[in-house]
């Protein structure tokens, strides 16, 4: 069960995701996991590196164990403005985008993802199941919409199958 607990980023709620409003918000620093050195023995050779952004930092660490077990090497942070400036900074084969907050920021940050980022794949992988929410993050340039809560077998074959679509377009 996840429970939410006020807005921990000091955003109004009805403020919208802006780049400049970074100074005001808390800083996140990516999650490592509480089993590295296990995860490190049983992960599979390196299949790509994800920078996934989620509210829920219980949902965030538990992508962080399921993706490196899988090969992938994960940065998780729970503001968008920091995945923002992170995406700017970094290069990644897939935005894996969650649940965030305000409602809407997520739809925000794929859109200014895409105005200098068009080429890498971008997930979203949300909680919001209506039909205008899914139509709303795939015009925001989503290659793909998982609804939450979704098989992690599904989720990492869209993964899969979008790192490697990358991959067969560059080379």
């Amino acid at each position: 069960m996840i429970s939410l607990i006020g807005n921990e980023f000091g955003i109004r709620a009805s403020a919208a995701f802006s780049p400049a409003a970074a100074p005001k918000m808390k800083r996140c620093e990516p999650i490592k996991p509480v089993c590295q050195e296990k995860q490190k023995l049983v992960a599979e050779p390196h299949r790509g590196n994800i920078l996934s952004v989620e509210a829920h930092r219980d949902i965030g660490d538990l992508l962080i164990i399921l993706l490196g077990m899988d090969g992938y090497d994960v940065k998780t942070l729970h503001n968008p403005v920091e995945a923002f400036e992170m995406a700017k900074q970094e290069l990644f084969d897939l935005y894996l985008i969650g649940d965030l907050f305000p409602v809407g920021a997520n739809i925000e940050l794929a859109r200014e993802i895409r105005k200098f980022d068009l080429c890498t794949p971008l997930i979203m992988h949300s909680a919001r199941a209506n039909q205008s929410d899914i139509r709303n993050g795939l015009s925001a340039g989503a290659q793909a919409y998982l609804v939450k809560p979704c098989d992690p077998d599904d989720l990492l074959r869209a993964i899969g199958r979008h790192i490697e679509q990358k991959t067969v377009s560059h080379m």
